[in-house]
């Protein structure tokens, strides 16, 4: 077949949670024989195939704030007789603001519930404000008029079901977590960290539930060079960003990941690294990674994910 991927990040020059799934669901299409032209703001790319079979809208407003897709361009594919598949990694094409704060309970779908004072200083969250606008009911038709639509766990589906509604449900499917379960092993050395936690310096990833709990030993926080709200507590040990290839080896030396978010997280794929890697893992509901329903400490529970996306779409 083909099929025009059009993202706003292209996922060969990105490196983040969700461009490892676009990455690995590009790779595997093409293993396939599927001919994959990319579209992407971030770097500039929009040749298409003029006739494609498909095309794969994915996070296309991703970014807020900054240089988008033409609204016309999208309206041209959401109008076409061409079917598209809308794939999320987060909600970008549905809140304009960072790591939805509503966690998806909107009024009407025009107005945003959040208070701009309570999002820049209580939350601390970066980004432009939007005007107090939701953008839901805008983005309305982006969803209603996909052949089907690709989340990444059943917190990720609800949470979308929240704000657009149980219809939604009949041409959804999940993508199921896509990890290199090679890389990501236990090796079974000492541990020497108590406690970790993945970005948790901000609100979104749980900062304020984490500070909250009762705990024996400091928690050692990595993902991220930025203090934020740990920095403004002076809470923990920051030990900044790590690359991929570290963080494994890091993984292996922590006893308990803790990952305790505010917003319904669409899956958090460090939950399943750390499970891979041996760790305890406390976590909440808004973890989408744990409500998939199998063993995310079995490598096989992740084999064929990304094959299985090409499965669901025909």
């Amino acid at each position: 077949m083909k099929i025009n991927f059009i993202s706003h990040l292209n996922p060969f020059y990105f490196h983040g949670g969700g461009e490892q799934y676009t990455r690995a669901i590009i790779e595997a299409g093409r293993s396939l024989g599927h001919e994959i032209i990319i579209a992407s703001i971030r770097p500039g790319k929009a040749i298409l195939h003029q006739y494609p079979d498909y095309n794969i809208l994915w996070d296309i407003w991703n970014c807020p704030g900054g240089q988008k897709f033409n609204d016309e361009f999208i309206a041209s594919i959401i109008n076409n007789d061409t079917p598209y598949i809308l794939g999320q990694c987060g909600y970008c094409d549905s809140c304009n603001l960072a790591c939805i704060p509503c966690n998806g309970h909107i009024t009407d779908g025009v107005n945003c519930v959040e208070f701009q004072e309570f999002y820049t200083n209580e939350r601390d969250l970066p980004g432009p404000w939007n005007n107090g606008k939701c953008s839901v009911k805008q983005n309305e038709q982006l969803f209603s008029n996909a052949y089907k639509l690709a989340f990444l766990s059943p917190v990720h589906l609800e949470t979308h079901v929240l704000m657009y509604g149980p219809q939604i449900r009949y041409k959804s499917f999940i993508v199921r977590p896509i990890v290199d379960t090679k890389l990501f092993t236990n090796t079974n050395q000492k541990r020497t960290i108590k406690y970790a936690a993945d970005r948790a310096n901000g609100e979104p990833k749980g900062f304020y539930n984490i500070k909250r709990l009762t705990l024996d030993s400091e928690v050692t926080i990595f993902g991220s060079n930025i203090s934020s709200l740990a920095g403004k507590h002076n809470f923990g040990n920051n030990i900044g960003r790590l690359q991929y290839d570290q963080v494994p080896h890091f993984l292996n030396q922590v006893e308990t990941l803790i990952h305790l978010p505010r917003w319904p997280e669409a899956n958090g794929l460090i939950v399943n690294q750390a499970a891979l890697c041996g760790c305890e893992v406390m976590t909440n509901r808004n973890v989408g990674a744990v409500s998939h329903g199998f063993d995310i400490a079995d490598p096989k529970s992740y084999e064929g994910a990304a094959v299985e996306f090409w499965e669901n779409v025909k």
